[in-house]
Order: C-alpha cells, then sequence, then structure tokens
C-alpha cells in the first residue's frame, strides 16, 4: 500500500474529481467553494459634536485617513457582496462593541460613539450565515484633533498704572472661537495686603442666545465710580471668554491681567507732571545729539576748504550724521507717542481745570512742533547729508553741507522752544502743587479750629 497527497493551491470555483490509484478508483468528489462576504461599498458620515452646531458631513472615500473634532461621532454603512449576519469594526486590532450596528440582507451600518472615536487604525469585517469572513475587511485611519481654546485680545485705551476713583477707560475686545463663543465677560478684583484677591465686580459683555457667534468684537468702557473702591486699593482686571461645554467641563481663556493703584486726584497730577520731567530728559539729550551732529558737520566742511576734498573719512562721518539724525527721527516718534498717552490720561480720569489748559498746550507746543519737526525739518536735513555724501562737485559738496548745518540750527531752535515750555509749565505745576498743598493745611488748620471751639463749647454746657 502506499499514500497519495494532492493540494489544490488555490480553489475558485466549484470542482469535481476521481481519485485513480492501481484497479481502483474513488466516487466522485466535489468540491463547493464558498465565497467570502466582500465589502462592495461603505460610507463614513462624520457627525460634529452638538455644541458646534455644524451639520453632518460625508468623509472623502477617497482618502483612507480622516482629521475629525474630538468628541465626533462616525456613522458607517455598506454593501456587501453576500447576506450577513455579523459586523465587527477593530480599532488597533481590538474589535470594540457597538451598541449601534443594524443588518439587513447585504446592507450593514454602524456608528462609533464618540468615546470610541480616537487616533488609530479602524478595521471593518462582515460575516455571512458560514460564520466566514475575508480579512481585511475595509480599513481606515483617523486623526482626532482637541477643540481648541477660545481666544480673547483686549486693547485698552489706557496707558497708566495709577488710576483715579472717576475715571472712565475704554476697552476694545476680540473674541473668537472656532466652534462658537458661550459667554465674555469682565471681572474686577481688589488686590489684599497678603496678595490674596477679592472680588469687586463681574460682568457679563457678550452672552450667547440662539444663533452660534464664532467671533464677536466690542467695546466697554470702565468706570471706577460704580463700583465701592478707595484712595489706595490695588485692582485687578481682566477678560475671559468661554466656549461651549465638552464633556462636562468649561474650555474657556483669560485676556492679560492689567493692575491699577487707585490715587488721589492730586497725586495722579503729581504722576503726570513726573511723565513730563522725564521727557524733559529726553528732549535735552536729543538737542545735545542734534548739536554733535551739526558739529560734525562742521568739522567736515572745515576740512574740506583745507583739502579741496572729500575723502573716505569725511563718507563715514556723513553717514554716522544720517544714522543718527534717523535715530533721533524715531526718538521723536516716541515723545510724541508719550505726550499723546498722556493726554489720554488726563482725559480718561476726567482731570479738569487748569489741566485743560495743559492738554491743548501739549498739543500745540509740543506735539504739532515736534511732529513737523519729523515731517518737514530731518526728511530736509537727510536730503542735504545725502546730497552732500554722493554730489560729485566740490563746491556743491561745500552748498549742501551749509545747507545741512543751518537745518541743523533750525532743528535746535525748535527744540529750545519746546523745551523752554515744557520748563516753564513744570515750574508752574510745582507752583500749582504747592498752593494746593498750602490750601490742604489751612482747610485742616480750620477744620481741627472748629473741632476744637465745639469741644470747648460741649465742656461748657457740661459743666
Amino acid at each position: 500500500s502506499s499514500d497519495l497527497n494532492y493540494r489544490f493551491d488555490k480553489i475558485n470555483k466549484n470542482l469535481s474529481f476521481v481519485v485513480y490509484g492501481g484497479d481502483d478508483e474513488s466516487d466522485l468528489i466535489q468540491i463547493i467553494a464558498i465565497k467570502k462576504p466582500e465589502i462592495q461599498s461603505v460610507n463614513f458620515i462624520c457627525i460634529p459634536p452638538d455644541y458646534t452646531s455644524l451639520p453632518e458631513y460625508t468623509l472623502d472615500e477617497n482618502q483612507s485617513s480622516w482629521l475629525v473634532l474630538e468628541n465626533s461621532k462616525i456613522s458607517i454603512s455598506g454593501v456587501s457582496s453576500k447576506i450577513l449576519t455579523r459586523v465587527e469594526v477593530l480599532f488597533n486590532n481590538t474589535e470594540l462593541k457597538i451598541k449601534n450596528s443594524k443588518l439587513n440582507a447585504k446592507l450593514f451600518s454602524a456608528i462609533l460613539e464618540s468615546d470610541q472615536v480616537k487616533s488609530g487604525t479602524y478595521e471593518i469585517n462582515v460575516f455571512d450565515e458560514d460564520n466566514i469572513t475575508k480579512k481585511p475587511g475595509s480599513s481606515f485611519s483617523l486623526v482626532v484633533s482637541g477643540d481648541k481654546l477660545p481666544e480673547i485680545n483686549t486693547k485698552w485705551r489706557y496707558h497708566s498704572e495709577l488710576i483715579t476713583l472717576n475715571a472712565q477707560a475704554p476697552c476694545l475686545w476680540n473674541a473668537k472661537d472656532d466652534y462658537g463663543l458661550a459667554k465674555v465677560g469682565l471681572h474686577l478684583y481688589s488686590v489684599n495686603k497678603d496678595e490674596s484677591n477679592t472680588e469687586v465686580a463681574s460682568e457679563n459683555l457678550f452672552v450667547h442666545t440662539a444663533d452660534v457667534v464664532k467671533e464677536k468684537s466690542g467695546s466697554y468702557k470702565l468706570l471706577l465710580s460704580n463700583y465701592s473702591l478707595k484712595v489706595g486699593q490695588q485692582l485687578l482686571l481682566y477678560l475671559e471668554v468661554n466656549d461651549f461645554l465638552v464633556r462636562n467641563t468649561v474650555s474657556f481663556s483669560r485676556s492679560n491681567v492689567t493692575r491699577f493703584a487707585v490715587v488721589s486726584e492730586e497725586d495722579f497730577e503729581k504722576y503726570i507732571l513726573s511723565k513730563e520731567q522725564a521727557l524733559i530728559v529726553e528732549v535735552e539729550k536729543t538737542i545735545k545729539e542734534m548739536e554733535d551732529c551739526q558739529i560734525s558737520t562742521a568739522s567736515i566742511m572745515d576740512s574740506m576748504k583745507k583739502t579741496n576734498d572729500m575723502d573716505s573719512n569725511h563718507i563715514r562721518e556723513l553717514n554716522t550724521i544720517e544714522k543718527k539724525q534717523k535715530f533721533i527721527e524715531q526718538k521723536n516718534a516716541t515723545i510724541i507717542s508719550r505726550f499723546s498717552y498722556i493726554m489720554n490720561d488726563l482725559e480718561v480720569n476726567q482731570i479738569k481745570d487748569e489741566n485743560d489748559a495743559n492738554k491743548l498746550r501739549i498739543k500745540n507746543k509740543i506735539m504739532n512742533p515736534l511732529s513737523e519737526i519729523n515731517q518737514s525739518l530731518i526728511p530736509v536735513a537727510m536730503q542735504y547729508a545725502l546730497s552732500a555724501r554722493i554730489n560729485a562737485d566740490k563746491n556743491g559738496k561745500i552748498k549742501a553741507l551749509g545747507d545741512l548745518f543751518k537745518s541743523q540750527a533750525k532743528i535746535i531752535v525748535e527744540y529750545n522752544k519746546i523745551l523752554k515750555d515744557m520748563k516753564k509749565w513744570e515750574g508752574y505745576y510745582e507752583t500749582v502743587g504747592m498752593l494746593k498743598e498750602i490750601i490742604k493745611e489751612q482747610k485742616n488748620l480750620i477744620d481741627k479750629t472748629e473741632s476744637n471751639k465745639k469741644e470747648n463749647i460741649k465742656g461748657v454746657f457740661d459743666e
């Protein structure tokens, strides 16, 4: 006797065969090829979280990987080549328990719940009546992104760390979120001695109603007189934006924290004076810098008259003059900006009386002349310096240097006018401050005298 072994490598259709051996043969053997169920088509629909108010959308079937928002659901539906009895979904080779799956002959559907939607690889397999499946069936990948925090930006039209009880500080704000804003609120705190905070006020600037609002801008004016505050308190202020609830937590962001010290009007005026005194120093430095430029210009002129030529050292000096004048122009812009802050801060704090005249003086006697220097005088000086450097004619160079020297002198004259006015008002405010102190002391003395009189009268009647 002997054994016979034969292997059919691939059976893809029904077969019938007989085995012959010696004088014998087997009965007719039939092999019926059972086809495995195949997924002929499949669709994927992403269902965004309810709070986004976004509609469902079909994922592109030409892609094998999709980016979806965290907390979304995925609806799967498809058609198989055979009648089905079961469908399985694997995530990273582990079977998921699908609560919402349906079979109807060759049709199947399943829903991945939000807690089953994660970054990774998924595989769908379908089983026929004989529990036969073809693996892998259909596979896809997801990349799940978290909901970004909302954004809040503020722009306070106030630049001082000191503030008075009469202040009306305006603020512009902008808030946005990819899927919708819930609310924007303002929070005001008083800082205690141990640096702990006590809430003074909390106000909603925007609250979501029916429609989804992804971006909102607004303006707010902080009126300190609306709150029970006292001179000497330290305040903390910020805006906060919330988006919608995600998994029972709230996503929020805060603006930069602004800190103020509440002071009296007298102390605020002293503070403003100190700011202007600091700017006086800056203007004095600027005058010295322009005088240095003028000295350098005169030195080049004298040297050219002796040598009848402009050498490389002269060129370098002219380049330096141009750079210094450009720096002075930039410095001017900064000084103008700082004076603009002073005017704005006086207005925000409702400082009236003589400060109204001060604001006009700052505008007409300081800011406008400084702007004129920047817009007209320095550009002319820059042009003369350039002309002196590139002019091929010696006499042309000397003339340009002379014009540069004169334009520098004109700038210095204008600066000195500005400085004289600043110092005059510095003395005026120092005098006004002294008078206010005298008046305050006199009032205290009168109050004390009146109090003593009342005590003396009370003493007489008590006897």
